[in-house]
């Protein structure tokens, strides 16, 4: 199991995604800087090796622009 630890159990859904706004509201205004923020949540790149080369390839390969550059895979 690689998740569910015992601490984590108890903690509020709705405060993870407070945690998540503060964080985009504080990307979202470096807008000198590039920042990939990558939406995994189909993919299995512990075990399967084509999801892992292609998370290593958007991270690696891409040409971002300065801002934030949101990629589904």
């Amino acid at each position: 199991e690689l998740r569910g630890r015992s601490y984590e159990k108890n903690i509020r859904p709705d405060y993870l995604k407070e945690v998540q706004d503060g964080y985009f509201g504080f990307f979202k205004s470096q807008t000198e800087l590039k920042i990939v923020v990558l939406d995994t949540t189909h993919m299995d790149f512990v075990n399967k090796e084509s999801d892992f080369q292609q998370l290593k390839n958007a991270i690696f390969d891409g040409k971002y622009s300065p801002g934030m550059n949101m990629l589904n895979l």
